[in-house]
């Protein structure tokens, strides 16, 4: 849903895109995002178990604060393709990022890579091709079509 939210409060009608800020957006979006976890730990009846000391205590770890910071990096340019890229675009990107993640993955932590991971790679990668060919203007198109019959 923050995602919807990004695309009307940027992309809306009467809005020009240049006066809402990247914070603002990803306020947004992690507002929503609090929201929803918070909603689903009071649904589950682990919204003080969240809180306790030993939960906080490990949420301070180095590993942890760097995952969160890696995170937030990411979120900040996720809020940067939003504002500056259509839809379509975005979701390139993440289709793109998912590929490089699994092939750094291998490199760096050693993941092995497997079939069904490559096969799903090739598959983005087609998909990726696919996007970034220009459409056709109509005219040729309509050419094309009336010389075949």
């Amino acid at each position: 849903f923050a995602g919807v939210y990004n695309e009307a409060l940027l992309k809306g009608p009467g809005v020009d895109a240049r006066k809402v800020s990247t914070n603002l957006q990803n306020a947004f979006m992690y507002s929503q995002s609090v929201i929803v976890n918070a909603f689903f730990l009071l649904w589950q009846g682990q919204l003080g178990e969240a809180f306790c000391a030993k939960n906080l205590y490990a949420i301070l770890s180095v590993r942890v604060v760097a995952i969160i910071c890696i995170m937030s990096t990411v979120g900040l340019i996720t809020g940067f393709f939003l504002k500056h890229l259509d839809s379509v675009l975005k979701s390139i990107a993440a289709a793109v990022e998912v590929v490089f993640t699994m092939l750094l993955s291998s490199v760096f932590f050693g993941t092995p890579l497997q079939v069904m991971g490559i096969i799903a790679a090739c598959i983005v990668g087609a998909g990726v091709a696919l996007y970034s060919v220009p459409p056709q203007r109509r005219e040729a198109a309509e050419s094309e079509l009336k010389s075949v019959l």
